[in-house]
């Protein structure tokens, strides 16, 4: 059991004021000194060069939809929610989706290799983090083998998405188990959004080498469409070992989508993608006769396919209703170590109704069934090795607008799969206009993490022990795992007056129940394949806990070129041990996220059509995996000075050579690379 001990000594013991503080300096030091310069060599830059298409002010005007599965202002949102718009996203210089989420307040975004990300809001990060539910235009990304994301294949071409929609905090009420913790929606462009032909390639020593193709136009007065293609080759990384860290990635994507609109009432929509890759990996593999290391470097195959079709109709003005069904299939297999198939049928409906000028009324329902087939192997087994696993849900919202600057919104989910019994998620909200300038909003919510497949049906070799007869230490899925539980309350505020400097702040206390602790069982004999014995360690329900933190998120418009955006988050998480447990590896985990994270991020337009962004961040340790905290920044240069050709030239992780963000023993190096877009 050795490998599970973590001593005293690694505990955390708390951040020291004086370093946080000599992190804000540096951040602010450099911001400052970016300003100076620019405002030196380009005072005179003409007034009407805005820095980004939406200012603050603006964006509380911009329509958004997953706070509410509706058509709402920003302002008007009683959550806390963050709009990433595709034009940010394109002077950020980012190429993966995860990466752009780094942009976003309240989440934490980890590398774990070149091809595998670590991404979570408010806390349980990990490579598997199972509380925060991802969406690609309503479709669901997330696996219900673990309950998290693979984000290596989430290759999504970033030139075609509008925005991405953030909700920290629960959104079960609406979108069902999963969204514990927050809410991801990527919302690509409509099809009449991107007509014409678009190119982009480009090179780099971590981005080898990619490109995107893509073509819209149109059938007719009533259909608009686009085809598109994209590839991607990223090279190794580093290991803190020095040995050969064999994590390059190679992924090829393409797909469509097609708009009718064949009167004004209806809008149809059809879309779908598919993608076939490959990327190294390092694997621990035992055998009772293995190599010399069990350590093996192991290639993954992953492809698979998606088609989604949605048909929006108004019937009135006061009222609308939508049907969405779509089909996924993944596979994935990592050679001598795991191989799964699977098929997910999906159909939803919702109905939004207008009653007098106080109420509006939204309700809905779904069906899922996913169908999985699972290779095993003497490392990771399953069992059953494959399974049909049904979800059904329906869900009631009411919004009463109770004065005309005072809104409430009651509802609850009710979703019941072949699991566990029906689960109740209810949520309370309101939001308060005090004038024109200013929204101030509540929410306390219930959100359950349904059991999975990893959570239940899982047998994973982690220790294979050479004495006579072997040992092996062995995790074992419970057919007794229940749902998590977490109720949330939140306060949070948002100022945006006319004046340049714009605030959010929202604020949070977690109490969760019921969470995934590791017990140890009995000792017991075992002839397969060899007679050995087990120490098995069974995934129970045994840890509960508290979090709360902050979330602060800043903007200065400082000139009519230049724009300042800041944010910082802080996060406090405490886990505690029901009577009876013995699990002696969980607690730690309360330090696997960082407490303080800190950033600043420019944004300027310079004369003769130059753009210069960058940003810097400071993340804090983390004492139970042995982190330590880093400050790194990226920056990139644009010029957009020949009509329908862009140029930029991106540099990544700059401030040091390497640095490890996350447990594994891989480290993110600094990257560079260039990149040229032609659209027409």
């Amino acid at each position: 059991m050795s490998k599970f001990k973590i001593t005293q000594s690694q505990l955390w013991k708390g951040v020291p004021l004086l370093n946080l503080r000599s992190r804000i300096k540096q951040l602010l030091v450099v911001a400052a000194l970016i300003g100076w310069v620019s405002s030196s060599a380009w005072a005179q830059l003409p007034s009407d060069q805005n820095i980004v298409g939406l200012g603050f002010a603006d964006l509380m005007s911009v329509e958004v939809t997953s706070a509410e599965k509706r058509e709402q202002k920003l302002s008007d949102v009683a959550a806390a929610i963050y709009v990433l718009t595709g034009e940010e996203i394109r002077r950020s210089g980012v190429r993966t989706i995860p990466a752009a989420l780094r942009l976003v307040p309240g989440l934490e975004v980890a590398r774990y290799n070149n091809s595998t990300w670590a991404v979570s809001a408010r806390g349980f990060n990990s490579t598997t983090a199972n509380k925060l539910l991802v969406l690609i235009d309503g479709r669901s990304v997330y696996t219900p083998l673990f309950g998290g994301v693979f984000w290596d294949v989430e290759n999504v071409p970033l030139e075609d998405v509008d925005r991405i929609e953030v909700i920290r905090g629960p959104g079960t009420t609406l979108w069902g188990s999963n969204a514990v913790n927050g809410v991801v929606n990527i919302i690509r462009k409509k099809a009449a959004d991107t007509q014409g032909s678009l190119a982009v390639v480009g090179a780099g020593n971590q981005e080898r080498d990619f490109g995107n193709v893509r073509y819209g136009g149109k059938a007719g007065d009533n259909v608009a469409y686009r085809l598109y293609a994209n590839y991607s080759d990223r090279g190794e990384g580093r290991l803190v070992s020095g040995s050969e860290p064999n994590d390059d990635n190679h992924l090829g994507q393409e797909g469509f989508r097609a708009d009718w609109t064949p009167d004004k009432s209806d809008l149809i929509t059809t879309q779908g993608d598919l993608y076939q890759g490959r990327e190294g990996d390092i694997r621990t593999i035992f055998n009772f006769s293995p190599p010399a290391s069990p350590v093996q470097q192991v290639q993954t195959d992953m492809k698979g396919g998606n088609v989604l079709s949605r048909w929006t109709h108004e019937i009135s003005e006061s009222s609308n209703y939508q049907l969405q069904v779509y089909y996924d299939r993944t596979a994935r297999t990592i050679e001598r170590y795991f191989a799964e198939q699977r098929d997910i049928y999906d159909a939803d409906f919702q109905n939004e109704i207008r009653i007098g000028k106080r109420n509006r009324f939204v309700w809905g329902g779904g069906v899922r069934t996913t169908e999985d087939d699972v290779a095993n192997t003497f490392s990771v087994s399953w069992n059953p090795s494959n399974y049909t696993y049904n979800t059904y849900n329906s869900f009631v919202q009411d919004e009463i607008q109770v004065w005309p600057d005072f809104r409430v919104m009651v509802g609850s989910k009710v979703e019941k799969d072949s699991y566990t019994p029906a689960e109740f998620e209810p949520n309370a909200r309101f939001s308060w206009l005090p004038d024109t300038h200013d929204t101030i909003w509540g929410a306390v919510s219930r959100a359950v993490r349904k059991p999975t497949r990893f959570d239940r049906d899982i047998r994973i070799l982690g220790l294979l022990i050479p004495t006579s007869p072997p040992t092996e230490e062995t995790i074992f899925g419970s057919k007794n795992f229940t749902s998590e539980d977490l109720w949330a309350y939140e306060l949070g505020y948002r100022v945006h007056p006319d004046s340049p400097v714009t605030l959010d702040l929202a604020t949070f206390y977690n109490v969760y129940d019921n969470l995934r602790s590791l017990e140890p069982g009995a000792p017991f004999a075992s002839s397969d394949p060899a007679p050995h014995t087990v120490n098995p360690f069974f995934f129970e329900n045994q840890l509960r806990g508290e979090s709360y933190g902050a979330e602060i998120s800043p903007e200065w418009q400082v000139s009519d070129w230049w724009k300042l955006q800041g944010q910082y988050t802080y996060l406090h998480i405490k886990l505690h041990l029901k009577p009876g447990s013995m699990d002696f590896v969980s607690l730690p985990a309360e330090h696997s996220d960082p407490s303080h994270q800190l950033s600043i991020r420019s944004l300027m337009n310079l004369p003769h059509s130059f753009e210069v962004d960058g940003d810097v961040r400071y993340v804090d340790n983390l004492p139970s995996l042995q982190i330590r905290s880093y400050t790194t920044g990226d920056l990139r240069i644009g010029w957009r000075g020949l009509k329908d050709w862009d140029f930029d030239v991106v540099g990544e992780n700059l401030f040091q050579d390497h640095h490890q963000e996350t447990n594994g023993g891989w480290e993110v190096v600094r990257g560079l690379y260039g990149k040229v877009s032609w659209h027409h």
